[in-house]
């Protein structure tokens, strides 16, 4: 599948590392699900959408190709395949949402979707300046921040801000940030006749399940087809929560 190029709209600065990217055109995509976008020249990589319409990419600055993407300028054009994946399934009337950093993106668009229901969303930043859209969470449900250096809401890392909910009461349960962070709140889940389901962030490399560069021990499920999406069940006695593979399959330390 080749690329197809969409016209950058706009561009806007939503953290110091971060960077959104708003289209000409509407996408198709599903919740959760991604695409493989191409930072030409180096490399493509997966994102999420943070809107599908229009459509909007958050990007973390945090590579070679990262950085090419937030380089971009309204004006010119990004190359996307897709979409891939599988997507949240909305469940229930009294939903939890929890993110962290760039895991608000697509966490947004199904705080959106879910608007009619009773909602609560649990943000994680390093500082209040890493916090990504605040603003909308708040007009779409009860809004809990928690930042590690106190800078906004609570100090402390937002696993610890929702500690005191009863995690029972809920109906659902999804979430999308650094794995240490998302395995907490799985291990409140794990357990408990509530639905959950978890973003995973895996090397990915063909985005269409050829490869198994993105393959989760020890079933072999492929972060690009079977997930990104994952429910607490697919999570039970997998890899999630202890390591993850970097370029070469190698294990490595989640960060």
């Amino acid at each position: 599948m080749k690329p197809k190029n969409y016209l950058i709209k706009e561009k806007r600065s939503e953290a110091p590392s971060v960077n959104s990217l708003i289209l000409n055109k509407q996408l198709d995509s599903k919740l959760g699900q991604f695409y493989m976008v191409w930072a030409k020249g180096i490399d493509e990589i997966p994102i999420s959408p943070s809107s599908v319409n229009p459509g909007r990419l958050t990007i973390r600055n945090v590579g070679e190709a990262s950085e090419k993407l937030c380089q971009y300028k309204a004006g010119e054009k990004v190359g996307l395949r897709g979409p891939f994946g599988s997507s949240f399934e909305e469940r229930g009337e009294k939903i939890l949402l929890v993110a962290g950093g760039i895991g608000s993106a697509p966490i947004l668009p199904l705080a959106k979707k879910m608007r009619d229901k009773e909602i609560t969303i649990a943000l994680g930043g390093i500082t209040k300046e890493e916090l990504l859209f605040v603003s909308k969470f708040r007009e779409l449900g009860n809004t809990i921040v928690a930042t590690e250096d106190g800078s906004k809401g609570y100090q402390g890392y937002v696993t610890e801000a929702i500690s005191d909910l009863d995690i029972s009461a809920f109906d659902s349960v999804y979430s999308c940030g650094p794995e240490p962070m998302m395995y907490k709140v799985f291990k409140r889940v794990r357990d408990k006749e509530i639905f959950a389901q978890f973003s995973l962030h895996r090397y990915i490399k063909c985005g269409v399940g050829l490869c198994g560069s993105c393959c989760i021990d020890p079933e072999g499920l492929r972060a690009c087809d079977e997930g990104p999406i994952f429910n607490k069940n697919e999570l039970k006695n997998s890899e999630f929560g202890s390591y993850k593979r970097d370029s070469c399959g190698r294990k490595t330390d989640l960060i």
